[in-house]
């Protein structure tokens, strides 16, 4: 994979030398705009959140619109309103806006919203709550924005965020991926660390507001049920477990539909001290560290993946990528929190070592598959041209 197309958007996002840009979220908004989210934090001492153990005078959420043209990024547009800061994944609605919008018990009437000139995005984070049974729970937020457009004017509406599956939040960390099927919100989930992960199964919100039909939206009793799952086990990531010790799994974007089915990203994190009983992981970790700096806790690396759904109506995982990381690393931590597929190609935008925003473009047919997780998950190094 050769040739990937690297854009640094740090200082075009970044209003200061003292604030860090890192993490975005890129969906398309029109043709060739794209509406992104990013972290931003800034310290009056100008010293990096891992010197700061994560204090900050400012640690936000942003949002901007960007144009994609002549291969170059410009914004066009920053939104003065903003959110307390969480590492957002963007989607995009299916849908066009009806009478009433909104996740939850949130209602929103658009009277001055026109169907049509107007884009739905949902998108989420997670946060710590209480558990009944537990004790504290990750649970998984979602919000549902309008971004009003007339000319080069732009409005933002941003519902209060709503726990989204209640019943699945747990002490254990993980990272959801949403999708859409027709218009039906779902999503896919993995947990990060312990014994029992459940890194395949898809939940489908019961309740969740149909954009075209709704014109009330009660979530409180809404729960989270597992959708049909194909017992085709290809790719059955239980085996990471046996294969891969002292790995983490998890999911990294929303997944986006493209041809027959849906593609999207996960990643892998290692301890950086530890060392793995799987020969050719170790060779992984090695050639890493010797052309990245490292993180002071872990390791990361990527993969794509693509799921289908049967004629049963069944979902399954048809292809996974080998790992990869992309080569234009400040550090050994590359957070890939965005997907958006432009014709043959995807955007993908990531943060590099909690401190650069950065957007790479990928010819989705130069991806490398692999046949399955009995042979070795070899690295796949992007090298990117500026």
């Amino acid at each position: 994979m050769n040739g990937i197309k690297l854009f640094d958007i740090t200082e075009i996002l970044r209003t200061n030398s003292k604030e860090y840009i890192f993490n975005p979220s890129i969906s398309v908004f029109e043709k060739d705009t794209y509406f992104v989210s990013y972290r931003s934090i800034e310290n009056e001492d100008g010293r990096h959140p891992w010197d700061n153990n994560w204090i900050s005078d400012s640690d936000i959420t942003k949002f901007c619109i960007l144009e994609y043209k002549d291969e170059v990024f410009t914004k066009i547009h920053t939104f003065s309103k903003n959110i307390v800061a969480v590492d957002l994944r963007l989607i995009k609605h299916p849908t066009e806006i009806n009478t009433y919008f909104g996740v939850g018990n949130v209602k929103i009437q658009n009277n001055n919203i026109k169907v049509g000139d107007n884009i739905l995005q949902i998108f989420s984070g997670n946060k710590e709550i209480d558990c009944d049974s537990v004790g504290k729970c990750i649970a998984q937020l979602i919000y549902t924005i309008i971004i009003k457009s007339k000319k080069n004017s732009f409005e933002l509406i941003i519902t209060p965020p709503d726990i989204l599956c209640k019943n699945l939040s747990s002490p254990i960390e993980k990272n959801w991926s949403l999708w859409f099927d027709n218009n039906d919100l779902l999503i896919t989930y993995g947990l990060a660390h312990g014994p029992k992960k459940s890194w395949w199964a898809t939940v489908k919100t019961i309740d969740f507001i149909n954009m075209k039909t709704s014109n009330q939206i009660n979530k409180s009793k809404s729960l989270c049920s597992v959708v049909n799952l194909s017992k085709n086990i290809k790719f059955d990531f239980s085996i990471i477990e046996t294969n891969y010790k002292n790995m983490h799994l998890s999911l990294s974007t929303p997944s986006l539909k493209y041809n027959d089915g849906w593609i999207s990203l996960g990643h892998i994190k290692i301890k950086n001290e530890e060392i793995s009983e799987n020969e050719y992981i170790n060779k992984v970790i090695k050639f890493i560290k010797e052309n990245c700096k490292n993180h002071h806790m872990y390791i990361y690396a990527s993969f794509f993946y693509f799921f289908k759904k049967d004629e049963k109506n069944f979902y399954f995982i048809d292809k996974v990528s080998k790992l990869f990381i992309i080569l234009d690393c400040n550090t050994s931590v590359q957070f890939i929190t965005g997907i958006e597929v432009r014709k043959n190609n995807l955007l993908i935008s990531y943060g590099d070592s909690d401190k650069m925003a950065k957007i790479i473009l990928v010819d989705i047919n130069s991806i490398e598959w692999i046949d399955n997780f009995n042979e070795e998950w070899k690295l796949m190094v992007i090298k990117t041209s500026e």
